[in-house]
């Protein structure tokens, strides 16, 4: 094989809209493999730190593994999920794994696992303070839900984004609960909300539905 040390700059993967500003890394080239590790990047505004392999022979497959930090989640969606409009500083670890017979096959099976902290931050199209505000029986469409952090267990492949163990605290209103994204962006799951004040707890139940960017939320008892 061949040791290298790797210095890259504005490279954009091929196959993806991602760009890395500046990319480090060591690289062994085998005959039928290729490994990065100690990747250290620029990526979203934030850093990533990980490692990469691809091999070939019978097809191509790869895998990876990841620390994200302080990722800008405006850029993600910008970039990945134009109908997302979302806000906040992304942190957590990524497990990316995929196999194909050519390279954009490749990426169309690739399927990636997070777990995700995102801090001062803010969700367009949802407005879970409101429909917990207005109780049971309740609809409430479109709006916004600023929370101070977001913690959630993230799946990606190619049919769709599944949110679970979503843990959402914004101060006196925390909620809890999973969503499915379709590809082409309908939403549907639910959510359990709690709205404290000085004398009471409220509890409410809600139904999430719609297509991004706006979504619906029916409060049920």
């Amino acid at each position: 094989g061949v040791d290298l040390k790797m210095e890259g700059r504005a490279w954009r993967v091929p196959g993806v809209p991602v760009t890395f500003p500046v990319l480090q890394a060591k690289v062994v080239l085998e005959e039928n493999r290729l490994q990065l590790g100690d990747i250290d990047a620029s990526f979203f505004g934030g850093l990533l730190k990980g490692n990469w392999t691809l091999s070939w022979g019978a097809g191509l497959a790869m895998s990876g593994n990841g620390e994200l930090t302080r990722l800008d989640l405006r850029r993600i969606g910008a970039d990945l999920a134009p109908q997302m409009t979302a806000e906040g500083d992304l942190s957590g670890s990524i497990r990316i794994a995929a196999r194909g017979d050519d390279w954009q096959a490749l990426w169309r099976n690739a399927s990636a696992q997070l777990q995700i902290d995102v801090t001062r931050g803010l969700m367009s199209g949802i407005d879970i303070g409101e429909a917990a505000r207005r109780g049971p029986g309740s609809l409430v469409r479109a709006g916004a839900t600023r929370f101070d952090r977001l913690q959630a267990d993230v799946g990606v492949d190619a049919q769709g984004v599944s949110l679970r163990d979503i843990r959402l605290d914004a101060g006196l209103l925390t909620a809890s609960g999973q969503l499915r994204v379709a590809p082409g962006g309908e939403v549907n799951g639910a959510m359990v909300a709690l709205a404290r004040s000085s004398v009471s707890t409220t509890r409410v139940p809600l139904a999430v539905g719609g297509s991004l960017p706006t979504l619906t939320l029916s409060a049920g008892r």
